[in-house]
Parts: structure tokens; C-alpha cells; sequence
């Protein structure tokens, strides 16, 4: 899958190239995952999520989020995401059974999140991401 230049009143957008797409529909949203390359012949993944949403006038429209995904992050990216999955599979209804406990008897969350942290023993990065250095700088206006 090749996707032409694009014109637009006279410019050009670099062309842009696909080699794989693969849709997976789950309920409401549905996820593409593509593989796509630079100019510079640089692979990356693309994932995005789409969610058909429905505004107050009635009209649907599609919610979109989409990560990049370069090949030299792939490992820390695959390691982390197996993590976390394990750790819903793991602790999922022992979870779901305190969160709505506390919840119904109006309890802070915070003693909630430091028993996650015990139960994962990963304080870096379970219920707080005050430890995460995350810049977005690179997002620029559009």
C-alpha cells in the first residue's frame, strides 16, 4: 500500500509509505496497527485507536488516538505492555473489588494507589507517573 503526494493549492506533502495495516474491531473502538516507513526508508508502527462517539445534537463522529512506535523502542514497549497486562489478569478482581470499595464509601484513592504499589512493588511507575519525565515539545501547534 503506497499513498501518492498529496497537493494541496500547490504544495506538496511527502509521500508517505504503507506496507502493512491490520484492523481489529473490539465493541466500540476499533484499532489499526500499521507499519509504514520515512522517506528515509526508517520503519515505524503506527497504533491507533478509533472510538465512534455520538455528540449532543445526535451526530456520530470518530474519537482517534495514535501512538508512533520506532523499531528501537519496540523491546521496552513490548516488556511494559506485558507487564501491565499481566498485572490486570493477575490482580484484576482483587483490584476491582477494593477500587469500588472505596469508592462507595467515599474513601481517598491515595491509600487505594500505595496498595497497587505493594502489590506490584514497582513504585516508579503504578499509580503515580510523577516519576516518568515525559516532554511534548515535539508535538508542536496544528
Amino acid at each position: 500500500m503506497e499513498e501518492g503526494i498529496e497537493r494541496n493549492e500547490g504544495t506538496e506533502k511527502p509521500k508517505k509509505y504503507e506496507f502493512f495495516s491490520k484492523v481489529v474491531r473490539a465493541g466500540r473502538r476499533t484499532y489499526f496497527f500499521d507499519v509504514r516507513a520515512t522517506q528515509g526508508s526508517d520503519f515505524y508502527v503506527t497504533i491507533t485507536e478509533s472510538k465512534k462517539c455520538i455528540s449532543p445534537d445526535g451526530h456520530a463522529f470518530y474519537e482517534k488516538h495514535k501512538i508512533f512506535l520506532y523499531p528501537e523502542d519496540f523491546g521496552e514497549f513490548m516488556k511494559g505492555l506485558n507487564h501491565t497486562m499481566n498485572f490486570v489478569k493477575s490482580h484484576g478482581p482483587q483490584l476491582k473489588a477494593e477500587f469500588e470499595a472505596n469508592q462507595s464509601n467515599g474513601s481517598d484513592l491515595h491509600e487505594f494507589k500505595k496498595s497497587l504499589d505493594e502489590i506490584d512493588g514497582n513504585t516508579e511507575t503504578v499509580g503515580s507517573y510523577s516519576n516518568v519525565d515525559i516532554e511534548f515539545e515535539d508535538l508542536g501547534n496544528k
